[in-house]
């Protein structure tokens, strides 16, 4: 793994004046503390590479960081990451365990967010002594997929940073590396876009002259632009080829184009034997290769003369213990001229010298016909990958293991399984290069399962659930076992999502009698239990983690996966203390690098745990992370999810252009796909921003949207989905008091039989609104008295503050303004601390109805905004800048940008005196009686 290669001769840069000044202008932004990160596009070999050289060169006085992605290092994860790394230096790394432990390829079980956590940390020491930083990723098309989702990660978090991305790639081949790169460079305000096209005539007049070619006419330079189509490498290697006087003296039009392959090759040809021996060997090695490797593939004993003629010819060059191609072109074109079988003997070396990715790339690459010790070995690294949650890799590896494999049920098999890796990976464009395998597969169990899955994931879930009943039928025989269970666990999971739960636990149940694997009877237990919350049975669904201590010792993947699970259940049976404990305990292993299915999970639904319990900074800022890491990853089928959590925030807030933005961006996702689960929850969202701007209307055309789905028993079951409750406050609202009453009826009917106090609370609340809507003082008292009785018993203060609210106002209205008083002051308290903007307006114009003065609104927090509220807290209880920066993902810059802001507005000047402004602050303003 090379950084970019080539000591390319700035001097005879040429043109581009427009494309630097771009650049000028985002260094000068980044430099201010506006982090960028700009693209750079264009075909190859027009010029990408060049500029980003000549770019960092004008960009003195700061730190760079260089790499490029390699054709032939793919498959090897974090490779660009290491590349950048090693060009930070020593120093730089101190304490970046993440980044230190992918030295050693064999350990790159890492989730990619926390390596580029740690991208953000290194990019913040760098910028210690005052000087900005420049990274460089030439060939990004050709970056590991790891890397790329780190760098991304790592761009995406810089705040107040002095940090420059520069990135260039070919547009057409971006798409390998998923939507993320493309939907951000394209829709990101801290990004730019530059798109390189072809020389002009001038520019080409320019490059004969820096290449002390003599003077070219701007007759033949138009020649050779229309011969070239402006590419840049073509350009020079026909000026270098070809006289100018010769050019100039041609007539108007060039003879039939010379290929710049043939070009190359006429070098190539020209060059000594052990010279061309080194040159074929580096283009079987890679665009960077090891130079130590190159020579023993090339079985050269001194190759000093033969490196000095390659780079006499401009083919490649020495540099930092590679030998680096000057461009992509050129390797491809004597990589692609070499006959078959010295190709495969170059490789069959090449893999005897190598070890792991490296190694197997170069036997597949050598390997002629059937090789089934190869196909063992490639089966093996599959498995292994699988086993780190790197489906990606594994299903590449295993895909590779088919095509060499020559017995053809071994092959069936093997696409199969690449297939099944492929969709845990979420890798749509890996997922459409299998479909063809698969659907020239016979009929089979296994086939049906994926094609089931592959239904499931595009929301087609009527042909899911044919598919998937079929591979269950099918599978007669021992060694169909395990797609029968996967297809049962599929329809389990589907039933879930689209709310049949009592289905669900029938299919989870069929799949634990066709499978023995530890590993996935935990996945299919851990879904059982949502399904048996879903149906009403929460007890039964903690009985599930029995085994699993409150906070167990074992730290490993698996742990981790059944404490998210935990967590929702918790969550859903209104334990928000608990499923806070296991949400955030997940959240520090993924921040620790440990990767584990359902990551997200846990990432998205502590949004919702630390919402209901009343920590609406938290969820604000955990929201932030979630929708960046979704998008960052590709996750489109976590977007309905994520954007509705992150919608609850800012729609109890009044931050309504906020939240409305988020239900546009969760709604396509989450109907499309048909994905009723999350429906669900985008609904709960809507009537919550609708009921805040008091568009009662508006919440019943949302709650429409939800009945006309049907399965209301899971899909409006209280503690899972919270729309049902918003539906009768409508009712209530807009004085149809039958129609309160019969949806009143219905959330009572929903409870669970085990219960769940924040709703019986909100329903005793409902209750006793309705009552009094009707004339029934007495049972309005002994309603609203029941639900106070039960607030001791409920996490959520919002809940409680919504009962203070609506006894307060029912008292106003009755006259008994003493009393309301009392209700309407700890509401007010409460909706403070929450800072629920609509709910605390409407507390305070009650108050001012009883005859008093609410007096200033108190505000904890100096009109901190909810990330530095957070940063705020952390510092107060003891965290050095940079434990807070790991804790929210950012950097140390960012916290003290954070904490400057903190400072000015607490009218504080020392960390230390933020734990006591704050705390003095949270203080409720005194009520003052009229």
């Amino acid at each position: 793994m090379s950084a970019t290669g080539g000591e390319a001769d700035t001097r005879l840069f040429v043109g581009r004046a427009v494309e630097l000044d771009e650049l000028r202008c985002f260094a000068a932004e980044a430099w201010g503390g506006n982090p960028r990160l700009v693209m750079i596009e264009g075909d190859a070999g027009v010029g990408k590479s060049s500029l980003l050289r000549r770019a960092v060169a004008e960009l003195g006085g700061c730190h760079v960081l260089r790499a490029s992605g390699d054709e032939a290092e793919l498959m090897v994860p974090y490779g660009v990451v290491d590349q950048l790394v090693d060009s930070a230096g020593v120093a730089a790394t101190d304490g970046l365990d993440l980044l230190l432990r992918l030295r050693d390829a064999s350990d790159t079980a890492v989730a990619s967010s926390a390596v580029g956590a740690e991208l953000v940390r290194l990019f913040g020491n760098l910028q210690a002594n005052d000087r900005p930083v420049v990274v460089v990723v030439d060939d990004l098309h050709w970056c590991d997929s790891p890397s790329a989702q780190a760098l991304l990660f790592a761009s995406r978090r810089l705040q107040r940073d002095r940090v420059l991305v520069l990135v260039s790639a070919r547009q057409t081949e971006l798409v390998r590396l998923g939507g993320s790169w493309a939907s951000t460079v394209g829709g990101d305000h801290r990004t730019g876009r530059i798109r390189l096209d072809g020389f002009t005539a001038d520019d080409i007049v320019a490059l004969a002259t820096s290449l002390g070619m003599g003077p070219l006419t701007s007759a033949a330079a138009e020649r050779l632009r229309e011969h070239t189509d402006g590419n840049a490498l073509h350009c020079r290697a026909l000026l270098e080829e070809l006289d100018c006087d010769v050019l100039n003296r041609m007539p108007t039009e060039l003879p039939a184009p010379r290929a710049f392959a043939a070009l190359v090759l006429l070098r190539v040809a020209a060059l000594s034997e052990p010279a061309r021996r080194l040159v074929t060997a580096a283009a079987v090695c890679g665009l960077h290769s090891p130079l130590a490797l190159t020579i023993e593939v090339a079985d050269l004993e001194d190759p000093t003369e033969a490196l000095d003629a390659l780079a006499a010819a401009h083919l490649a060059r020495e540099s930092q213990r590679r030998l680096n191609f000057t461009h992509a072109l050129v390797r491809r074109a004597v990589y692609d001229d070499l006959n078959p079988s010295t190709r495969r003997d170059l490789h069959r070396r090449a893999g005897e010298l190598t070890s792991g990715a490296v190694s197997l790339e170069h036997r597949v690459a050598a390997a002629l016909g059937s090789d089934d010790a190869l196909a063992a070995d490639l089966d093996r690294a599959a498995v292994e990958a699988a086993d780190r949650y790197a489906f990606g890799e594994a299903a590449t590896w295993m895909l590779r293991a088919s095509e060499v494999a020559s017995d053809r049920g071994d092959r069936e098999r093997q696409v199969i399984q690449a297939m099944e890796w492929a969709m845990d990976s979420g890798d749509f464009t890996l997922m459409a290069a299998i479909t063809g395998l698969i659907d020239g597969l016979g009929p089979s169990s296994g086939r049906s399962v994926v094609l089931g899955n592959l239904a499931f994931l595009r929301g087609q879930f009527a042909e899911a659930d044919v598919l998937l009943r079929e591979s269950w039928n099918t599978a007669t025989e021992p060694t169909d076992n395990a797609y029968a269970a996967r297809a049962a666990s599929l329809q389990a999971t589907q039933l879930l999502l689209l709310g049949r739960p009592d289905e669900g636990i029938a299919w989870g149940d069929r799949a634990l009698t066709r499978s023995g694997d530890d590993r996935f009877r935990t996945h299919v237990r851990s879904f059982r239990a949502l399904n048996l919350v879903a149906a009403g049975r929460g007890p039964e669904a903690l009985d599930t983690f029995a085994d699993l201590a409150d906070e167990p010792n074992d730290l490993s993947p698996n742990v981790t996966q059944r404490r998210v699970f935990r967590g929702l259940v918790r969550l859903f049976v209104d334990d928000i203390p608990g499923a806070l404990r296991d949400f955030t305990a997940t959240r520090a292993r993924y921040r620790s690098g440990q990767k584990f299915n359902y990551d997200t999970h846990g990432l998205t639904f502590i949004i919702d745990a630390a919402y209901r319990a009343g920590a609406w900074n938290d969820a604000a800022v955990h929201a932030e992370f979630a929708v960046s890491l979704a998008h960052d990853a590709d996750h489109v089928w976590d977007f309905g999810f994520v954007h509705a959590h992150a919608a609850l925030v800012p729609a109890s807030r009044g931050d309504w252009e906020v939240a409305a933005a988020h239900l546009a961006e969760a709604w396509p996702w989450a109907d499309g796909l048909g994905i009723d689960f999350a429906v669900a929850m985008v609904i709960t969202a809507k009537t919550l921003l609708h009921a805040g701007q008091e568009d009662w209307g508006g919440v019943l055309t949302a709650v429409e949207q939800m009945r006309s789905r049907g399965h209301l028993d899971a899909l409006g079951r209280p503690g899972v989905h919270g729309w049902r409750p918003v539906e009768v406050d409508a009712y209530l609202a807009l004085g149809q008091l039958d129609e309160a009453e019969r949806a009143l009826d219905e959330l009572e009917r929903a409870l669970p039989p085990s219960g769940h106090p924040t709703t019986e609370l909100t329903i005793g609340r409902l209750r006793g609104v309705l009552a009094d809507r009707r004339g029934r003082g007495a049972a309005a008292d002994a309603a609203f008295t029941a639900a106070h009785r039960l607030a001791a018993s409920v996490p959520s203060p919002h809940a409680i503050a919504l009962l203070e609210l609506s006894d307060g106002r029912r008292l106003v209205e009755r006259g008994r303004h003493t009393e309301a008083r009392a209700w309407l002051s700890a509401a007010r308290t409460r909706l403070t601390e929450l800072g629920a903007r609509p709910d605390l307006a409407r507390c305070d114009s009650l108050m001012r109805a009883t005859g008093a003065a609410p007096g200033i609104a108190p505000n904890p927090t100096f009109g901190l905004t909810p990330t530095e509220i957070v940063v705020a807290g952390l510092v107060a209880t003891g965290r050095t800048n940079q434990q807070a920066a790991g804790e929210l993902f950012v950097s140390v810059k960012a916290i003290e940008y954070h904490l400057t802001n903190i400072y000015a507005k607490l009218g504080i000047r020392s960390r230390r005196d933020i734990h006591p402004a704050l705390h003095g602050a949270a203080e409720s303003a005194p009520v003052d009686s009229a």
